[in-house]
């Protein structure tokens, strides 16, 4: 809404409910804005209308901030906290969008999903910023309990948009990166985490990305673990039972020199 749209919109509320309710969302920006809107009333707001009016303004300028300078401010802040993660996220976007393409060409995925995928696998492991480098950077086999720690990266990851999901603002994107960063380590049979999913059962970004994930953390050097070769990978991806969507799977087979 326009700030010059304000004191029209105010007016009709008034018109439309008993004097003594008025609606009115007000978005504020510091402390002081907001206790100075706390208990006011909608008269006082259009008798006070130019203070109001300053007040939008400085949200709406803050507003203006181009929506990349957040995105690119969040990837200086993963890179600089673990540059493998970083680039493991970096491969998993890259192998998640060449997997989600050849879907798409064979009518298992809607072409508008695309840009929606890229960000979410981009993104899917941002949980592990919340877990600790004693643990996420272990150089030795996890313990039972480490393990335990290191699978709560997918609904640490997911909480970090669990509100925004919940308003009224959450787009198409912002639920599919919330549901690839949740589900991308449920398996097809239903042993994954964290919820056991089965089947059909998981979002189909998450079933693709899962994929796109066990291929780049096999042949990557990992802190635990050198990086296995391609063809290895491949081989303990097949023995690997269960665990992905049989189709999408069958489609990174077919298609494997995409991926080297």
């Amino acid at each position: 809404m326009l700030v010059e749209d304000l004191k029209e919109v105010v007016g009709k509320l008034k018109n439309i409910f008993p004097s003594s309710i008025y609606p009115l969302i007000v978005v504020v920006t510091n402390d002081q804005n907001r206790k100075f809107f706390l208990n006011l009333s909608v008269d006082e707001v259009v008798s006070g209308f130019d203070h109001v009016k300053e007040i939008l303004k400085e949200h709406q300028e803050i507003c203006q901030i181009p929506q990349n300078f957040y995105l690119d401010l969040l990837v200086k802040i993963i890179k600089h906290r673990d540059i493998q993660l970083f680039n493991h996220m970096r491969n998993v976007r890259k192998y998640s969008l060449i997997l989600a393409q050849l879907c798409v060409e064979e009518g298992l995925l809607p072409r508008e999903m695309l840009g929606k995928i890229g960000l979410a696998a981009f993104l899917h492991d941002i949980g592990k910023l919340l877990i600790p480098d004693a643990i996420l950077r272990k150089s030795g086999k996890l313990t039972e309990e480490e393990f335990e720690e290191i699978k709560k990266h997918t609904t640490l990851g997911a909480e970090i948009f669990q509100d925004l999901v919940r308003s009224n603002f959450a787009g198409e994107l912002i639920f599919t990166t919330y549901e690839v960063i949740k589900y991308h380590h449920e398996r097809w049979d239903g042993k994954g985490y964290p919820s056991n999913m089965v089947k059909d059962q998981i979002p189909i970004a998450a079933r693709i990305v899962a994929i796109a994930d066990v291929f780049d953390a096999l042949t990557c050097d990992r802190y635990y673990r050198p990086a296995y070769s391609f063809e290895k990978a491949v081989k303990i991806m097949k023995e690997d039972q269960g665990h992905f969507d049989p189709k999408i799977f069958s489609i990174f087979l077919k298609n494997i020199e995409f991926f080297k």
